[in-house]
């Protein structure tokens, strides 16, 4: 399932099926593929093992190395274009898609020092702070369509309540739960994101990120993976953040190197990308890359 959410977050940005059909763009690329990273940093939130301030170190400098190595080998597409403006985003936000980890970087002390609290809190606090950047998204704050989006895709508003409901379900024992009740929620949940991302389509100018059934599809489908795992789901880690991480590398670069339409580019980046993945598994014993 990793490898799926990274293959997803890949035909986003790739726009797969943009110009083959509108239907099948908006189902994949514009609705499920919003899946992707807020189901990452659930898994994030429930891998979280920092006990002691020594081990909440040692998860800091590692996520830390991996954000600086990355954000050095995307540096020849933003460097030639930087100025005040997009130095600003970098040094706030991270570039592109690398947000995600500078958000789960600064997310996870917040986590550490929650960890342990009740549920009756927790669950209030993800909810509301994930209520905020559901407001703040909807709001034009500001005329700059980047700013905009870093107002509420952030470490406080996005990265920080999905990973409380990660944290909240390592106390559930998910392979007791009914498998035929995990399947339904995550239907029934699926179903109601792309209700909910038809309604707002039409009325909104901007791609939204975050959308209501989010908070409870991601979760139901991690534990919907829980519930059937075999030992298999954390093997995948790594061909999934290598994916994520080098895919958008990959997908500029054949953009701009070739005629290729959306949906060809995308299937080359995939393609390319998965082999990339295996190459960095065995650089990741070398250096901190994943």
């Amino acid at each position: 399932m990793r490898v799926v959410m990274a293959l997803l977050v890949v035909a986003l940005h790739g726009q797969l099926f943009k110009e083959i059909s509108a239907e099948a763009k908006f189902v994949i690329s514009d609705t499920l593929s919003r899946l992707a990273v807020p189901w990452f940093l659930v898994v994030t939130g429930f891998y979280f093992r920092a006990s002691s301030l020594a081990e909440l170190r040692v998860w800091l400098i590692r996520m830390a190395v991996i954000y600086a190595v990355w954000m050095i080998a995307y540096s020849p597409f933003y460097l030639a274009d930087l100025n005040l403006k997009s130095a600003v985003l970098l040094a706030g936000f991270g570039y592109r898609h690398l947000w995600y980890l500078f958000a789960a970087l600064q997310a996870g002390p917040i986590l550490y020092c929650l960890r342990g609290r009740s549920f009756v809190l927790l669950l209030p606090i993800a909810s509301v702070l994930f209520a905020i950047g559901m407001v703040i998204q909807h709001f034009e704050l500001t005329e700059s369509a980047d700013y905009r989006v870093v107002l509420f895709r952030n470490f406080l508003f996005f990265a920080l309540p999905f990973m409380l409901l990660g944290h909240l379900m390592r106390r559930v024992d998910w392979k007791r739960v009914s498998s035929s009740l995990l399947v339904l929620l995550c239907v029934a949940g699926c179903c109601i994101l792309l209700l909910e991302a038809a309604f707002f389509s039409s009325r909104t100018w901007f791609s939204q990120d975050l959308y209501v059934s989010l908070f409870f599809v991601s979760p139901a489908v991690f534990a919907l993976c829980l519930h059937f795992d075999n030992g298999r789901l954390r093997s995948a880690a790594e061909m999934a953040t290598g994916i994520y991480l080098i895919h958008l590398m990959v997908l500029l670069t054949t953009k701009s190197s070739t005629s290729l339409t959306e949906t060809p580019a995308t299937l080359v980046t995939i393609g390319l990308s998965v082999a990339a993945a295996f190459a960095l598994r065995k650089l990741n014993k070398l250096v901190p890359v994943l």
